[in-house]
């Protein structure tokens, strides 16, 4: 006997309840200068603190510089632990002749969620959060009266921004980078220019970089060879011999120029400066080395770390927490 029933029919509604939820890869961001762009671009610095912490000869004179009580501090403001962040970048924009701003890029292991609500909590006011898309998130408003941003990309970068705009900050550059809708606008990672000064510092966990053309006072620097320059590239690399290997590039046209003259000339006036005898520059743990070629000029030499930090940690501001207020 053939028996029959009747059954409900499947919906496409029944069939998704079934089906297992997606889950989307996590946004991934391959370098951090891969979400900044060169335009209006004055000045970064790139840094790697945790290599750093992680030398034991060298954490005692970092210490001189980010002492315990300013690094708590600044992760009790932040959620932001500087010891333990392996990547940062801090870039520098004009936005106008009389403003600008400030964008501090990150890779962390902390939670993004804290670090979103330790920002949020700082706003004073004209709060505003919005999603861009799957792990693109955005925070606005004001301290006082001045702009503050935040930006998560993926679950380990997050951007802070200081000051300029919120429709055109570096802030929402970085939104447009990782969203891809920015194909036609290199970063500062594809920068030719940034790129060959980048290759010649090597794999320096501090590196910092000026972006030319150098123009009007500017142009007078390093005795004149700055208005020659397409960039400026300066990185410290610790030593086996532990010292600090200072290493200075200038990517321009030097032909026909006497510039390793040039270029020792305002390596001394540095060193002899207040700045200088501060920073230990006048007595080098080895001599300079310069080399000229055309389109490249290389300054090498080698500090007393010890010299180097003590000077540092007596020229900078006592409050670290000023940076991320």
């Amino acid at each position: 006997m053939l028996v029959t029933g009747c059954r409900a029919p499947i919906t496409s509604a029944a069939i998704e309840r079934e089906l297992p939820p997606v889950v989307r890869p996590d946004v991934e961001v391959t370098a951090l200068t891969d979400l900044l762009v060169s335009v209006g671009l004055e000045w970064f610095v790139a840094i790697r603190p945790l290599e750093l912490t992680q030398l034991d000869w060298l954490r005692s004179s970092i210490a001189r510089v980010l002492k315990d009580e300013r690094l708590d501090a600044l992760a009790l403001a932040t959620g932001v632990q500087l010891r333990d962040v392996p990547e940062l970048v801090l870039a520098s924009y004009r936005i106008k002749s009389d403003d600008s701003a400030i964008a501090y890029v990150l890779r962390h292991h902390a939670n993004p969620q804290l670090l979103e609500r330790k920002f949020r909590e700082r706003l004073t006011s004209d709060g505003e959060r919005r999603e861009f898309g799957h792990q693109l998130l955005g925070v606005w408003g004001r301290v006082g009266r001045a702009l503050r941003g935040f930006v998560a990309i993926g679950p380990h970068v997050v951007s802070y921004q200081y000051g300029g705009e919120r429709a055109h900050g570096p802030n929402r550059i970085a939104l447009l980078y990782a969203e891809g809708r920015l194909a036609e606008v290199p970063p500062v990672s594809r920068n030719e220019v940034l790129a060959r000064v980048d290759g010649a510092l090597g794999a320096a966990p501090i590196k910092a970089f000026l972006l030319g053309p150098f123009e009007g006072p500017r142009a007078r620097g390093a005795h004149g060879l700055l208005a020659s320059a397409t960039a400026l590239g300066i990185s410290l690399q610790p030593s086996d011999e532990k010292t600090l290997r200072v290493h200075i590039v200038l990517d321009g046209d030097y032909a026909g120029e006497d510039a390793s003259r040039y270029l020792e000339d305002a390596w001394s006036d540095l060193a002899t400066s207040d700045l200088g005898h501060l920073l230990g520059l006048g007595s080098p743990s080895s001599p300079i080395r310069i080399q000229a070629a055309a389109d490249r000029l290389d300054l090498e030499v080698e500090l007393d770390a010890a010299a180097l930090t003590n000077g540092l940690a007596a020229a900078t501001s006592d409050d670290v927490r000023d940076i991320m207020r």
